[in-house]
């Protein structure tokens, strides 16, 4: 018989137990050195929490997809050798066995446990073969049906009881006499929880505790804990008296003792064996006070404890950069201060509360860090000082004193608890990079870099540029504005609208300018900040999205000025609540600088009523800076629509193990591809279909020709394979060792990832029509301007999809997050890892470039759920769906669910909800249905077999799932990638069309502008982006902005003429988008007479040049009752002016 290694045990009716039991040490060995498929197994399929598993009865809402089938015979008899193999799959083992094992009673009683649930009973063991975690799911109706009949009982007494019924799977004797009751407690949520003390002949153990938690019909759903079994014939009679083992207390403090107490005798383990002792607590100072364990047989010190925590929340002050004296709250521990603040946003500081070794938790704190000036967070480390009042680094004393004045403003304003409403952590880091102009915000935490001490001091100066950054998290969870063009610009602009509010003054980064004119924005006049912004919708500056991402901080001076406007007319309490409240409930992901407009109008009108001041000042407002309805040069209706339906059959395609059942690693099972066509009377499974050996992926088909449907799967051997419709398999010999890919419904694109450490946050994509491979290395996003610093870390890329059109790929990706007690290496384990969403766009247009191709719908370093396995819609590309996971570390447990993206409206809906108190990840894999009308998603049943669901849902109920109607479709195999495929050709047509090709301004006489438009029409059936709208010469101009051109919608862009010299200008008007065709180009005329040149000395412009030195011109003008001298002298190539007012 082997020895044991590791163990982890999952009972189900009828498992053999015994032989599960013994497992072989090779058994649960790697099997691959393949670096993706173990970053695969660890941080995406194997979702587990510690400290375990909660499961409870499913709602009521989902509890229809596993009923029983009408006719089905046994159903309710649980596949034990199938689900166990699958919940295996989804535990850590929690220990390493010494050569002890849990003994045949246990096995039996785990057993018979097993027998009256439900679904099943986990149980994990420790090294000594007691019971660490216990869970258990409902009771069987028979089981119910006895308890009924028990008599009305005390919650303490049902607890007492349960463990007299375990006792033999505890290891114990007497439950009822070895474990002492303590207390209860109820929460909010109904859930009782009682604690118990193991005690040995009425002596109480020290430490060994444990918990029963029961739900609210009173039935205990898990045993947590620790304790030791029953020792026969342990002598509770001590033989020393407690004043001798105070005696030797006293002795080995010396003169240092105080105060020395015996608390009476207790059990202490010592390397595993009972040994009664007394307990003496020995007080020495204020700050140091230990309990001691002296053995009663002998007056032996066995052990002591510090019974004072090493770590405390301690106030401090020090001065910032700037002089000022701040207040503010730190950690101490072992003599040093951290600037770590635990208590807030959330004071819940307990006695095992240490984040300088364990790390900062998961949300409630707030922490400064210094990145010693490098950018690749393996350099950053806490900030500390050995007092409270000095040796602080005075940036960092600034930046958490601001933090809080920030957080205080949203709270006391908005009652809004952190960035994120719920307590989200605030994490700075200062020094970051060498001579860094910049700060950012990157969703998670913010950096801020010193300045180069020639434009800019440190960034972190700033109050109103830390309040700026901290507004960037607010704007992410509530309106989520996508960082590009207009929305770009609001999303900004918000961020200088709080920065200014909480600072008090108008101008933008004044403490941590150096260069003229000493502040990096105004929000009064914008035009005169460090680099001009526009102040007006006529100079709004329309940049391609490689360039500020669509010019996010340039064209931010427009509704900076707006927003000043309306604070300045009805001041600034009143404005900020329109500000917030717009926010919050106003806009949308993609809104414009309209949209704007109107949700501060409604905002106004619902704090203080439709024909109020506040109203008009609002519109007022607006309307100086040029945003009026009807003015600006985008579409009326810029919702995305969804395509025509393709006919044809709906056809599923899934993998399937070869031999049936699922092992322990989804990632190294053989699979063959199936297909099932629902659309035919008969939906039988058809396959294999593959003649290679297929490995874990989803197959991809295509329908190429009305005739012809391929089918493309990964083969074991990492190449890519397609079958034909005459069954034919065949390879794509170009591509080799390949982690994961699709194929773009128009067969055009094929996007990859090469299995190599490079090669995993690398997409490459070949592109059919031009012959041409273009890799797309990953990138995230910051709020910085002109750059892409991020404090995350890309580890690997895994499912990918294309839209309808092949124009779009969104992906999912595994990202790593540093914090200073886990930073990210090459340690598979190390950082905070989990799974987000981006998506990457393939347009054409030569204006893009890899910045600007990649998006991300949901912020890329939150930490707190997982998100994979995304689609899109089969007739949009503004819905997804995606596996949602949700780990609860405090209670243990997982919550799963598909969900639903509107990328327009940012609303999340649920797709179908598995529960939120499970203990493992389900991984549903969807995919939409033809007609985009129901989703189909694999799903584990009571049999253990994953199958394929269906649960409707369309735009008609906001894309949620109706959960009620969700049913199986399929439950012959065990299915993985349930892929729905529409059997039919789909025309893409995305027509741009305009009026005009030229535009002849004709002849303008004298000083002044004309004025013609342009209107494009989508003359298709798929929205259109436009990207980009430029004019080559300064003569001309226009109001076009970058926006999506839906189907059947029109814009019209307004050109403008102003010439500057006379004669004749030439120009050209060019239109880039993702449209057909993909960049329009229309000619620009104009001629000008009666404006002097600016060789003549006479030109007003800036611009002007070839003046005749030496010439002065003195001009006397009478305006409203002053006499004024303008004397202009032209001077080479400048004009200079001096004017004189008198009387």
């Amino acid at each position: 018989m082997q020895t044991i290694k590791y163990f982890s045990v999952v009972a189900l009716a009828g498992i053999g137990l015994i032989s599960a039991l013994m497992i072989s040490p090779t058994a649960r060995a790697e099997q691959t050195d393949d670096l993706a498929d173990r970053l695969l197994k660890k941080h995406k399929f194997y979702q587990t929490v510690t400290p375990g598993t909660v499961r409870t009865p499913l709602p009521a809402s989902i509890r229809s997809l596993f009923e029983k089938p009408s006719g089905t015979a046994n159903n309710d008899k649980i596949n034990s050798s199938r689900l166990s193999s699958r919940k295996n799959i989804f535990h850590i083992p929690t220990g390493k066995f010494k050569g002890q094992r849990i003994d045949e009673k246990q096995v039996l009683s785990l057993q018979s446990l097993t027998e009256s649930r439900v679904n099943g009973v986990e149980a994990r063991f420790s090294d000594q073969g007691t019971v660490e975690l216990l869970s258990l799911s409902g009771i069987t109706p028979s089981v119910r049906s006895k308890r009924n009949q028990w008599p009305e009982q005390t919650t303490a007494a049902t607890a007492i009881a349960f463990l007299g019924e375990i006792q033999d799977l505890l290891g114990v004797q007497d439950a009822a006499s070895e474990f002492a009751f303590k207390s209860v407690r109820l929460d909010s949520l109904g859930k009782t929880h009682v604690l118990f003390n193991q005690q040995i002949g009425s002596i109480p153990v020290w430490g060994k505790h444990i918990r029963l938690h029961l739900d609210s019909d009173g039935e205990v759903y898990q045993l947590s804990g620790h304790y030791v079994k029953s020792v026969d014939n342990f002598d509770t009679m001590p033989v020393i008296t407690a004043d001798s083992a105070v005696e030797a207390v006293r002795n080995d403090l010396g003169a240092r003792s105080r105060s020395v107490e015996a608390e009476g005798l207790v059990i202490f383990m010592v390397q595993g064996e009972p040994v009664l002792s007394y307990k003496v607590r020995a007080n020495v100072s204020l700050v140091e006070e230990w309990l001691y364990f002296v053995d009663a047989g002998n007056g032996r010190l066995l052990h002591r404890v510090s019974d004072v925590s090493d770590g405390n929340v301690a106030s401090a002050r020090a001065p910032n950069d700037l002089g000022e004296q701040e207040s503010f709250t730190v950690w101490q521990e072992d003599n040093t201060y951290y600037l770590v603040d635990p208590t807030y946003p959330k004071n819940d500081v307990e006695a095992d509360t240490d984040p300088v070794n364990d790390g900062i938790k998961e949300d409630g704190d707030t922490l400064v860090t210094d990145m010693r000036n490098g950018t690749d967070r393996t350099t950053f480390d806490y900030i500390t000082s050995r007092n409270t009042s000095s040796g602080w680094d005075p940036i960092a004393v600034g930046v958490i004193a601001d933090m809080r004045r920030v957080y205080d403003y949203f709270l006391n304003r908005f009652s809004r608890h952190s960035l994120d409403n719920e307590g989200m952590n605030l994490i700075a880091n200062i020094h970051y990079g060498e001579k860094y102009n910049n700060a950012g915000f990157n969703g998670r935490d913010m950096v801020f870099g010193d300045g180069d001490g020639v434009k800019y001091r440190s960034f972190a100066r700033c109050t109103d540029i830390i309040a700026h950054e901290m507004a960037h998290g607010v704007t992410r969870n509530t309106a989520a504005l996508i960082y590009e063009n207009q929305s770009g610009a609001l999303n900004e602009s918000f961020s200088d609208l709080f920065g200014a509010l909480i600072e008090g003054n108008w101008v933008h980064g004044e403490d941590c300018t150096i260069a003229a004119p000493g502040f990096h924005r105004s929000l009064i006049n914008p035009e005169q900040g460090i680099i001009p912004q526009p102040a007006k919708m006529s100079d709004y500056r329309n940049l391609p999205i490689d360039k500020d991402h669509g010019g996010v901080h340039i064209n931010s001076g427009i509704p900076n000025r707006a927003g000043y406007l309306i604070a300045d007319a009805i001041g600034n309490d009143k404005a900020e609540q329109i500000f917030y409240r717009t926010l919050s409930f106003y806009l949308t992901p993609s809104a414009t600088m309209l949209d704007a407009r109107r949700g501060m109008l409604q905002a106004a009108e619902d704090l203080y009523g439709a024909e109020s001041a506040e109203v008009r000042a609002v519109a007022a407002a607006w309307d100086d800076v040029e945003v009026v309805e009807g003015g600006s040069g985008q579409p009326g209706d810029n919702d995305p629509t969804s395509t025509d339906i393709v006919d044809g059959d709906d056809v599923l395609y899934y993998i399937t193990p070869q031999d049936g059942t699922f092992g322990e690693d989804f990632t190294q099972e053989v699979y063959d591809v199936y297909s099932v066509n629902f659309s035919s009377s008969d939906k039988t499974p058809k396959g294999p279909a593959n003649l290679v050996e297929a490995r874990w992926s989803r197959p991809v088909p295509v329908t190429i020709s009305e005739n012809e449907t391929i089918v493309y799967y990964l083969g074991q051997d990492r190449k890519i394979y397609f079958i034909r419709e005459n069954g034919e398999n065949r390879v794509l010999n170009k591509y080799s060792n390949v982690q994961s890919f699709t194929v773009s419904p128009d067969d055009r694109f094929l996007a990859y990832i090469e299995n190599n450490t490079a090669g995993l946050t690398t997409i490459i994509v070949n592109d059919a029509r031009t012959n041409t491979v273009r890799r797309f290395p990953i990138i995230l996003p910051s709020t910085a301007q002109g750059s892409d610093d991020t404090t995350s870390t890309p580890v690997l890329v895994d499912a990918m999809d294309f839209d309808f059109s092949s124009g779009s790929l969104i992906f999912d990706l595994l990202v790593c997050t540093s914090v200073p007690s886990n930073i990210c290496t090459d340690d598979e384990d190390s950082g905070i890892r989990h799974w987000t969403i981006g998506i990457l766009n393939l347009s054409d247009s030569a204006s893009l470039d890899s910045r600007g191709r990649f998006r991300y719908p949901v912020d890329p370093t939150e930490t707190g759920v997982l998100i994979g396995n995304p689609v899109f819609a089969t007739n949009n590309r503004h819905v997804i769906a995606m596996d949602l996971v949700v780990p609860d570390y405090e209670a243990g447990t997982i919550g799963s669910a598909f969900i639903t993206l509107n990328l327009d409206t940012n609303k999340i809906k649920t797709g179908f909800s598995f529960g939120s108190n499970n203990s493992y990840a389900v991984v549903s894999q969807p995919s939409f249905w033809g007609d985009d009308e129901s989703v189909v998603f694999t799903v584990p049943d009571g049999e253990g077999i994953y199958g394929t669901a269906r649960v409707p849902l369309s735009e008609e109920t906001d894309w949620e799932g109706e959960t009620d109607r969700a049913a199986y479709i399929n439950r012959s195999h065990d299915v993985q990638y349930s892929t729905m495929h529409r059997v039919g050709v789909r025309s893409v047509d995305k027509r741009l069309e305009i009026n005009v090709t030229e535009l002849d301004f004709g002849a303008i006489d004298g000083p002044g502008s004309k004025t013609l438009p342009v209107t494009l029409y989508n003359a298709g059936n798929s929205d259109i982006d436009i990207v980009n709208i430029n004019t080559a010469n300064s003569a001309f101009s226009h109001n076009g902005l970058n926006t999506l051109l839906p189907r059947d919608q029109s814009m019209t862009i307004e050109v403008t003429f102003q010439p500057n010299n006379p004669g004749t200008s030439n120009g050209t008007l060019v239109i880039n988008s993702n449209g057909t065709p993909d960049s329009i180009s229309i000619a620009l005329k104009g001629r000008a007479s009666g404006i002097p040149s600016e060789d003549d000395g006479g030109s007003s412009s800036s611009r002007g040049g070839g003046g005749v030195p030496g010439v002065v011109l003195l001009i006397m003008l009478l305006a409203a009752g002053l006499r004024t001298i303008v004397c202009v002298r032209v001077d080479g190539n400048s004009v200079k002016s001096v004017r004189t007012n008198r009387r």
